[in-house]
């Protein structure tokens, strides 16, 4: 009888993984959402494939489907998973620094979706005025009301990510300088894609730009 050929099912996992970071350096955002799928059947706690399969879909955004309310909570657990794992070490910090470095990412190409869309209606004429056949006018719709509802919820998962990374950790001694630069300007990206799309400033976004630049001072 021949003997049965034992799987090692993490180095088949692992060899996913490192297909689905290869597709992602790539920017094939499609294969690699397959691809860390696959991988979580098998770990489903895996921070880094969590974080990376919800960036591969927020990635294929478009300005008809916004895709970061559930990038929105799954940034969140694979933060939470990473720094239950490793606390206020080193592979937590440099999971937070590639989340600021993706995120920023995100977050500019959410933006280049929404706020051309939304400067051109806000300049663009009322498109329903009176009505040809009856003389009747409709009400015109609110201007960039889609394309601020995609800019407001980037700035959420921005926010939100933020504050998780940051609230679990008691030593910040061991984030660098370039994490910090990186992290003020994700926030302060947010404040001006709120500006350009005639949005009001948002207290909390300005709060926590103080927060990242007083904890930076003292560290």
């Amino acid at each position: 009888m021949e003997k049965a050929i034992e799987i090692n099912h993490s180095d088949t996992n692992a060899n996913i993984l490192k297909n689905a970071d290869s597709a992602f350096s790539l920017k094939n955002y499609k294969e690699t959402f397959e691809l860390y799928s696959e991988a979580l059947k098998a770990e489903p706690h895996n921070a880094h494939a969590i974080l990376y399969r919800s960036f591969s879909s927020a990635m294929q955004s478009t300005a008809e489907e916004f895709r970061t309310e559930e990038t929105n909570a799954a940034v969140i657990a694979a933060l939470e998973l990473q720094h239950n794992k490793y606390g206020d070490s080193q592979p937590y910090y440099d999971f937070c620094y590639d989340m600021i470095t993706y995120m920023t990412l995100l977050s500019d190409h959410i933006a280049a979706l929404c706020i051309p869309v939304t400067q051109a209606e806000v300049k663009a004429p009322p498109r329903f005025g009176a009505n040809r056949n009856n003389g009747k006018k409709n009400p015109a719709p609110e201007q960039g009301s889609a394309s601020r509802s995609g800019i407001t919820g980037c700035c959420e998962l921005c926010r939100n990510a933020v504050i998780t990374a940051l609230k679990q950790v008691t030593d910040f001694s061991g984030f660098s300088d370039d994490f910090w630069e990186r992290t003020h300007t994700l926030i302060d990206k947010c404040c001006t894609y709120r500006e350009r799309s005639k949005m009001q400033p948002d207290p909390e976004l300005l709060n926590l730009l103080a927060t990242v630049d007083g904890i930076k001072a003292n560290h």
